[in-house]
């Protein structure tokens, strides 16, 4: 075994909220993180350092800011074999696509670069998603589309139409209403 130790270097972003730490553990998982088999080590507060056992074996350390939104903020570093202890740094950043993520310090290694594009480009989907759910809701609101209609009421008989009904008078049928598309005869 050897000691890994991480220090959370302070920042403005992310203050208040904790870092989980994982290990890659195929043997022992509670959670996949980008399809590792992961069990937790540890969690950070904001400027805070703390040193994990981790096998002298090659593994991956990730970093998230919690279960549900592992996929939209995660890094992680790959250590390689060895007895030597290990100190990394790192911090929450504000991403391009307006996600805010815990990233390790230094050359993480190409993997771990395309990983980071990956979280980018899923929390821009998702950015993406979120403005035109809200801006379909908006617009039906605003238009009315959620509004049941108006009700119209003859000889104790009531009925509920689309605002595009209209009465018009039969003189054989007790009511009558219009569309553009319909007629409703009773």
């Amino acid at each position: 075994m050897r000691n890994l130790t991480i220090k959370r270097l302070s920042a403005w972003i992310g203050k208040l909220g904790k870092i989980k730490i994982y290990i890659e553990d195929p043997a022992n998982p509670q959670l996949k993180i980008n399809n590792f088999s992961c069990r937790l080590l540890g969690t950070l507060k904001d400027g805070e350092e703390k040193t994990f056992e981790i096998p002298t074996e090659p593994v991956r350390i990730f970093a998230i800011a919690g279960k549900m939104t592992r996929g939209l903020s995660n890094d992680y570093i790959h250590i390689g074999p060895g007895e030597e202890d290990y100190f990394v740094t790192g911090r929450v950043r504000f991403l391009r696509n307006g996600v805010s993520a815990f990233y390790f310090d230094g050359d993480v290694g190409s993997e771990s670069r395309a990983n980071r594009d990956k979280v980018v480009k899923r929390g821009w989907i998702f950015n993406v998603c979120g403005f035109v759910i809200g801006f379909v809701l908006a617009f039906g609101l605003a238009f009315g589309l959620g509004n049941t209609g108006k009700t119209f009421s003859e000889d104790g008989l009531s009925i509920n139409l689309p605002y595009n009904f209209y009465e018009q008078n039969q003189p054989i049928y007790t009511a009558c209403y219009a569309s553009d598309d319909a007629l409703l005869l009773l």
